[in-house]
């Protein structure tokens, strides 16, 4: 009994790019059945790569807020260490173009493409199943839209398995005869039923076996789904957006609705390129004792974030709130300040984070400032003098509609004595001098109009003395 092969003509065949044709006279000693078995065997490996892969660049779109601009920046600029092993990726590279060179120039040797591929995607598995075991596998958020994006995703990258299965079903079906398949897998298979024969025809054709066709093709179609998998996640995370959208939305809204059920606490909005989480924490922990507070958690700093807080978080008894106020690009913050419009607005400091969404230093100040813009009327926006841009920034505040405080470590600008008239000045400045480190935190002399206040802060970090004076420039409006 013969063994199904394929013959390599150009233009006679729909599949592998009109390379490979079928002869239908052949007979074959491998099962339908268990052809398909072995496609499904070759692919197993591969779906629990697939996994890993979905729901890694699911939790990455989810910690990037499902931005496509902050996504752009994370690519760019490599902001993460890669979950695949450096050494398999390239050789899995080189395998997927070894299986195209094969259906433009078949040989023999190409029969280790599908022995490799397995083998690559196994040590794969292992590698999943160790971050598994040590709880390092990353996993995103359970929500109804990373629902959507994984399975979705998985859905599509596991459809090219039907790709070979149906294409052998086609050709135990249209290319061979009801005698050959009622007898195929009785004899049995041997090794030249694996390997390509030279010129088995009048024209010297060469002959491919179905079986290595079908594993080669697999190999292909499997490492073509594993590398497409980011690209297909990421169509659906955008997919996605519009209903995000009409969520995010009735969020607000409905923090806007309980904000004006509950008045008469005073807000507290925090804002900078950096230590704004930290003085908020500070705040909190100087005031909660006598006020009941509330503050937004982690980095729920978007206006969504702000709204989720509102609604999580916002009570009849709430006095104080204190909202840390983040953004990517300008107009996020002046969301944010109307969701919760704020009594005090504090700048931490202005530097270059996240410059590659803002496109300037300039866009960031701007951005920045519209914390200070949606002020109540008589509020207080309070500055970091030891950072230029908030001068800067201070320099714009309308005086006679705002009060403008500042905050300074004496060490790193100078005597209040240095200050002048186009700066801050003593009368409405908080220092911190005579900074002495000790076990465990720092010794200073908190001075504000004159009056010195010594003070211990069990910190690490200097610089975390400018984020508890900001906190305490805070408590001055309380």
């Amino acid at each position: 009994m013969a063994q199904l092969y394929i013959t390599k003509r150009i233009k006679q065949s729909k599949i592998f790019q009109n390379s490979l044709y079928c002869h239908r006279t052949v007979k074959t000693k491998i099962s339908m059945d268990a052809l398909i078995a072995l496609i499904i065997f070759a692919f197993f490996p591969s779906f629990f790569v697939l996994v890993r892969n979905i729901f890694h660049a699911t939790y990455i779109w989810q910690i990037k807020e499902y931005r496509v601009d902050r996504i752009i920046s994370h690519l760019r600029f490599k902001e993460e260490e890669s979950i695949r092993d450096h050494s398999l990726n390239l050789l899995q590279y080189g395998l997927f173009i070894t299986s195209l060179v094969f259906f433009v120039q078949p040989a023999n040797v190409f029969l280790v493409v599908p022995a490799l591929t397995f083998a690559s995607y196994w040590i794969e598995v292992f590698n999943v199943m160790q971050s598994a075991a040590a709880k390092k596998l990353i996993y995103p958020k359970k929500s109804i839209r990373n629902l959507l994006i994984v399975t979705f995703s998985f859905f599509v990258l596991v459809l090219p398995i039907l790709i070979p299965i149906n294409f052998v079903r086609n050709i135990y079906q249209d290319k061979i005869g009801e005698e050959s398949q009622e007898t195929a897998g009785i004899e049995p298979v041997t090794v030249e039923d694996f390997l390509i024969q030279e010129n088995v025809d009048d024209n010297g054709n060469k002959t491919i076996p179905l079986v290595f066709a079908v594993l080669i093709g697999s190999s292909l179609l499997m490492i073509a789904a594993d590398f497409a998998s980011p690209a297909i996640v990421s169509l659906f995370a955008i997919a996605t957006e519009p209903l995000a959208q009409i969520k995010r939305k009735r969020m607000i809204s409905a923090a806007k609705g309980k904000i004006k059920k509950h008045k008469g606490f005073k807000v507290i909005a925090i804002t900078g390129s950096y230590g704004k989480t930290t003085t908020k924490e500070i705040l909190f922990e100087l005031i909660k004792d006598n006020f009941k507070t509330v503050r937004t958690r982690e980095n729920f700093n978007s206006p969504v974030g702000v709204a989720q807080e509102v609604i999580r978080g916002l009570s009849p008894e709430t006095e104080v709130f204190i909202a840390e106020m983040g953004a990517y690009k300008k107009g996020e913050i002046a969301a944010s300040t109307k969701i919760l419009e704020p009594d005090i607005s504090i700048v931490t400091s202005i530097g270059p984070q996240h410059i590659s969404l803002f496109g300037s230093l300039e866009n960031i100040v701007r951005a920045k400032y519209e914390i200070i813009e949606n002020l109540k009327k008589g509020g207080l926006a309070i500055f970091n003098a030891n950072n230029e841009y908030c001068v800067r920034m201070a320099a714009d505040v309308d005086t006679d509609k705002r009060k403008t405080m500042y905050y300074v470590i004496d060490e790193q600008i100078g005597n209040p004595e240095n200050s002048n008239a186009s700066g801050p000045s003593g009368g409405n400045m908080l220092f911190a001098v005579n900074i002495k480190e000790v076990k465990d935190g720092f010794k200073f002399d908190l001075k504000l109009k004159n009056k010195s206040y010594p003070t211990y802060f069990k910190i690490a970090g200097i610089h975390n003395i400018s984020n508890l004076l900001a906190a305490v420039a805070a408590t001055s409006l309380l």
